[in-house]
């Protein structure tokens, strides 16, 4: 599924503060090397049913297992065996004679001891990782085990299966002998270098699959199902932000016949909300994740476009409305070519008077209500155009209630059918004690 950095942005895929950003939160890896693949999946959405389905099983597969997942292998262990495998470390002794044993202990517990102690430290950390893979081959690897998961495992098997790894099974701290230090360090470096470095890439990969298996028992993430049968479709119930701490979970339903869905309600009754949580549920289903959801069925999509935050180009002296129309313009180009896209649009043409908002409104819903080989979400405040939108049969209104309570407003964040006429912008200045403290102040100025 194609998705580009706008989108990326909209979404808090990725965000520079991690308590917004929804990779930071869904990452569970435990080393480097893993968080760099669990990026990499994030990065390339999948393009194909099958490889979804592939991605689904392992993940589904290891949350499973989960909890017998040993975390034997850290962070300190990858970068440890990285730095090692860089290092130049002198093991030079001396020349040969009928006690080279004796003082080649001697030597490196005297005049080379910080060497021998880092030597030590180095190979229990190769030893940890060959242990921790092995426990996992041990623990993953059966008849039922997903084919590609399978593949990942054997190819583990091989590396471990070398007689090289036999030079690993001591353990290594300051009363391990020298000889056997230096036959484990001769073998790390000039044999099992590259086995080293295959079996962190393999390990990569389980750390990032491990991830997301966690954050499905994390975030009570569900498995989507795909169909082809009928494209464009997305059918969800119960869902949800997975970012919120009291999320309220909705249902919805778009198909061709019904693929748009116009959106309205006050401010922070959950409009924005619900459409960055539909894209992020079709972002995570399309790599192969669990989504925010009890239920979800869709078909694939070939992209994702959104238009959630706009903000004026400066430099390039272009202002927010004509970044607005801009990405409108590249939307029209992308969904124009009988593909499969998903566009999510939140408060469209705010950066303009209302009038030219409203006639621009109509004229963009109307043309994008005409492709149905796509689907479609936007919000508006503009409730009033809703009536000349009536006439297109496959769009649906839905709408934020909010309700008044004791002097206050009450957000219940449930959507319901038809067409909100909450106007709550000038009741939220005179709650918030704001219009008071303005008469206030033209009180003190004219005094």
């Amino acid at each position: 599924m194609e998705i580009d950095k706008t989108t990326y942005q909209d979404l808090s895929i990725f965000f520079a503060d991690e308590e917004s950003s929804l990779f930071h939160h869904l990452d569970f890896t435990r080393t480097s090397v893993g968080q760099a693949e669990l990026r990499r999946i994030f990065l390339h959405p999948l393009k194909n049913i099958e490889e979804i389905h592939a991605v689904q099983q392992i993940v589904q597969f290891i949350f499973q297992h989960i909890n017998q997942w040993e975390h034997s292998v850290t962070n300190g262990t990858i970068v440890m065996i990285e730095e090692y495998l860089n290092a130049r470390v002198d093991t030079d002794k001396p020349g040969n004679n009928p006690l080279t044993g004796f003082f080649q202990h001697l030597w490196f517990h005297t005049l080379r001891k910080s060497d021998y102690s880092y030597l030590c430290f180095a190979l229990s950390h190769v030893a940890d990782l060959i242990k921790g893979c092995e426990y996992l081959v041990q623990l993953l690897l059966k008849p039922s085990t997903p084919r590609q998961l399978a593949n990942v495992l054997q190819s583990m098997k091989q590396v471990l299966s070398l007689p090289e790894t036999s030079a690993f099974d001591h353990p290594f701290h300051g009363r391990t002998p020298v000889r056997v230090v230096l036959k484990a360090h001769e073998t790390a470096r000039r044999f099992f270098r590259p086995r080293l470095q295959e079996l962190m890439r393999l390990y990569a990969h389980l750390d990032a699959w491990y991830a997301m298996a966690k954050a499905m028992k994390t975030y009570d993430l569900v498995i989507p199902v795909f169909t082809s049968a009928q494209p464009p479709f997305l059918k969800v119930k119960g869902i949800f932000h997975p970012l919120l701490k009291q999320p309220v979970r909705n249902d919805l339903q778009l198909s061709r016949e019904q693929n748009f869905l116009f959106l309205t309600g006050a401010n922070m009754a959950g409009k924005s909300t619900l459409i960055k949580a539909v894209g992020i549920a079709v972002f995570l289903a399309h790599i192969g994740m669990g989504v925010p959801a009890y239920e979800m069925e869709l078909s694939l999509f070939d992209g994702m476009l959104t238009n959630i935050h706009v903000d004026d180009d400066i430099i390039h002296g272009k202002s927010y409305f004509y970044n607005e129309v801009h990405r409108i313009k590249n939307t029209i180009e992308k969904i124009q070519h009988g593909k499969y896209w998903l566009v999510l649009i939140d408060e469209l043409f705010k950066g303009t008077n209302v009038d030219d908002a409203r006639n621009c409104s109509v004229a963009v819903i109307r043309g994008l209500a005409s492709v149905r080989d796509s689907l479609f979400i936007l919000s508006t405040h503009l409730y009033e155009i809703a009536e000349q939108l009536k006439s297109c049969s496959n769009i649906q209104f839905r709408y934020f209630e909010v309700q008044m309570e004791e002097g206050k407003f009450q957000f219940n964040y449930h959507l319901r059918e038809g067409i909100s006429h909450d106007r709550l912008g000038y009741l939220i200045l005179k709650q918030e004690k704001v219009l008071d403290m303005l008469n206030h102040l033209q009180q003190h100025t004219q005094t």
